[in-house]
């Protein structure tokens, strides 16, 4: 059966597919620190789950695969395993959990054996360059969004979608894909005691086996350090920054939780001179062009030697509230759209209410463009306005197919209910961090993206979830100040973005711009051009340029150095 995810029209290893030689082996090539490699008879298995669950034990005991991924799916953790069985036919059976972020890419290499693996640059080491095709699709993607549930940046290169699980015979070259897993809360608007509940959820998802060599990525904000309160009391924090004077704020942020917190804070602070080059390492790193500002700043934290795992406190916005607080005001005050366009204030309240007053499975609602990167309208002049109206109905039927929500109806509650949703299912940027971790040999656990806090999420009714009166994100808020009542969780937050206009101005991404022709897609050859006339636009663009020229374009790719591989043909395991 093929599943109904959309990313992909034509799902797996591109249209080149048929062109290639029977495969004679499986290649495991796994990148994270964390994941179990288990032989057992015939059969390779990988295995990533938190929190710690080994499975060990049953597969000694003859379990097979669905009653593995029957396991993990009762953890109600944030979990994917692969099974290459070496019986008579070569055999791929896959499944990433409902709310997992730990990735799984499929590819057919170039001399035609099957590649399996955790990152995305280990796949796309076994394509030679002829090989890698990017289409338009990819490109809206790239543009529109800072990452996707599916698909990759080549359509050679395949990935498991949320709850997906595939069986794939590789002597025959039969696929079979189905959704075997969606998710689903025990009851539904049940709004007693949240913050009683996210506690034991949270107790839950960071239930860890062991603590030793576990740090904090302490922002500062509400995330992290509620997530630190439930660690072991000596386990230690670490932030990562450029010297950029616009962040300042944010550091004294992570310093300050750091001392309410009494952790033992490892702080690294980098010239913003170096940002260009730092960008061209993290590239390098992950084989893929990232579309956070700040991935050079995680990649800094993961090039520290005293720690191997890192816990991050991403998408407690996207399943508690981000932002709810404006839109709240704007619905509650909407009749004032008819006034007249006198400020930019009533502008911005016209544009919000309109976008409300519309269904949220409307392409331009504002679920749609709850988590939007760019404007639709810059995108479109790229693209062509087709492809983005298609990418974002692709987004929608995404989450229809994972989440059982209903509400089509043009109001605040449904807006926000469906905007979260695209926003954790299809904004995830744990998958992009968690790929940095891996390829430098690290692991990132993210107890937000357990299932257990997921379901919690789901059970409490929209908006309540999201926002009290005007306060955002409260169930979260009020389970900090009473873990760590001395925290304000009422101070205003950054963003912490970096300041991209002036590095694009007169700042280190200037220096990319001189080395790096503009992308063949922009309309325009003048880096400057775009820069001021689509603010936002310009840093992706360099972002993706500098990935064509030193990944995209290039036959020296190679696997991570940490990759742990296993080579599978028929009747043996090497």
């Amino acid at each position: 059966m093929i599943s109904n995810k959309g990313y992909n029209d034509e799902r797996l290893l591109g249209s080149r597919r048929n062109e290639r030689e029977r495969a004679e082996s499986v290649r495991m090539a796994v990148s994270n620190p964390e994941a179990e490699i288990i032989e057992e008879g015939n059969d390779v298995w990988m295995v990533a789950a938190t929190p710690d669950l080994s499975v060990r034990p049953a597969l000694e005991d003859g379990a097979d695969f669905e009653e593995v991924r029957s396991l993990l799916v009762e953890s109600r953790g944030e979990y994917s395993v692969v099974q290459v069985s070496a019986d008579d036919e070569l055999t791929i059976r896959a499944h990433r959990g409902i709310t997992s972020a730990y990735d799984i890419y499929l590819t057919r290499a170039s001399n035609g054996d099957v590649i399996v693996t955790d990152l995305f640059r280990n796949a796309l080491s076994h394509l030679a360059v002829d090989d890698r095709t990017v289409t338009k699709d990819i490109i809206a993607d790239h543009l529109l969004y800072r990452t996707t549930p599916t698909g990759s940046y080549v359509t050679e290169i395949d990935r498991l979608g949320h709850g997906e699980t595939l069986r794939w015979k590789i002597t025959s070259d039969t696929l079979e894909w189905s959704q075997s897993e969606t998710l689903g809360a025990s009851r539904r608007s049940d709004s007693r005691n949240p913050v009683g509940r996210l506690e034991t959820a949270m107790e839950r998802a960071i239930s860890y086996d062991d603590c030793e060599d576990v740090v904090t990525m302490l922002s500062g904000g509400v995330d992290s350090t509620l997530l630190h309160t439930f660690l072991p009391s000596e386990t230690p924090s670490t932030s990562a920054a450029f010297d950029a004077p616009e962040f300042s704020f944010e550091i004294d942020y992570a310093k300050e939780a750091s001392a309410l917190l009494d952790s033992d804070h490892d702080f690294r602070i980098f010239d913003e001179s170096s940002f260009c080059t730092r960008l061209e390492d993290t590239i390098d790193a992950i084989g893929m062009p990232p579309q956070q500002l700040q991935s050079p700043t995680i990649d800094a934290a993961f090039q520290n030697d005293r720690y191997d795992t890192y816990v991050n406190g991403m998408l407690c916005d996207s399943l508690f509230g981000m932002g709810a607080s404006l839109p709240r005001k704007v619905w509650w005050t909407r009749p004032l759209r008819y006034l007249p366009r006198e400020v930019l204030q009533l502008n911005t309240h016209r544009r919000m209410a309109g976008q409300m007053l519309r269904s949220p499975w409307d392409p331009v609602g504002m679920a749609q463009q709850f988590s939007q990167y760019l404007p639709l309208e810059y995108v479109s002049e790229f693209v062509g306005k087709d492809i983005v109206e298609r990418r974002q109905l692709s987004r929608l039927c995404y989450v229809r197919s994972l989440v059982p929500l209903v509400d089509a109806a043009p109001s605040f509650a449904a807006h926000m209910d469906w905007g979260h949703w695209i926003e954790f299912f299809c904004e995830n940027t744990v998958n992009d961090y968690r790929q940095i971790a891996h390829a430098r040999g690290k692991s990132m656990r993210a107890p937000f993206a357990s299932t257990v806090v997921a379901e919690l999420a789901l059970s409490l009714p929209s908006p309540h979830r999201y926002v009290d009166g005007l306060q955002d994100k409260h169930v979260p808020k009020k389970l900090l100040k009473r873990r760590l009542p001395s925290y304000e969780t009422d101070k205003p937050k950054g963003d912490g973005n970096l300041p991209e206009s002036r590095y694009l101005r007169e700042g280190p991404l200037v220096e990319a711009q001189e080395q790096y022709a503009i992308p063949e897609f922009v309309p325009s050859s003048n880096w400057a051009d775009v820069v001021e006339r689509q603010p936002g636009m310009g840093w992706i663009l360099v972002s993706w340029a500098i990935w064509r020229d030193r990944v995209l374009r290039e036959d020296d790719v190679t696997e991570a150095p940490s990759t742990r591989a296993v080579e599978v043909t028929t009747g043996t395991v090497a």
